[in-house]
């Protein structure tokens, strides 16, 4: 289905579709968190870590609430962290805000 609807978008773009810069992910379950953050030559100083405690599981995801400090234990929080420093290194950021969702499974993050 979500081929079906990218194609759809594609022929009724104003650009070329390679620069439409879609990205299509199936749903991953589990709670959700929130990152802040800033980005100082390339290191990553964690702002805050929200816990999202209303569960979103589709179709919509309407916000409804943050809360800080995350009740998830400091391991996990960590891990978080290493997770989207990961991810800012792979995209090649080095510095400005940053705003990261996830979600914790037992796949990992």
């Amino acid at each position: 289905q979500a081929v079906a609807r990218v194609h759809r978008i594609q022929a009724f773009a104003d650009r070329d579709a390679a620069k439409l810069g879609l990205i299509v992910e199936a749903f991953i379950p589990g709670p959700e968190f929130a990152l802040e953050g800033l980005l100082e030559n390339g290191a990553l100083r964690v702002l805050a870590l929200f816990d999202k405690p209303d569960r979103l599981d589709g179709p919509y995801f309407e916000e409804t609430i943050y809360v800080t400090p995350s009740r998830f234990g400091l391991d996990a929080q960590m891990a978080i962290a290493a997770d989207v420093q990961r991810a800012c290194t792979l995209a090649g950021l080095t510095s400005g805000p940053v705003h990261a969702e996830m979600r914790v499974n037992d796949q990992g993050i």
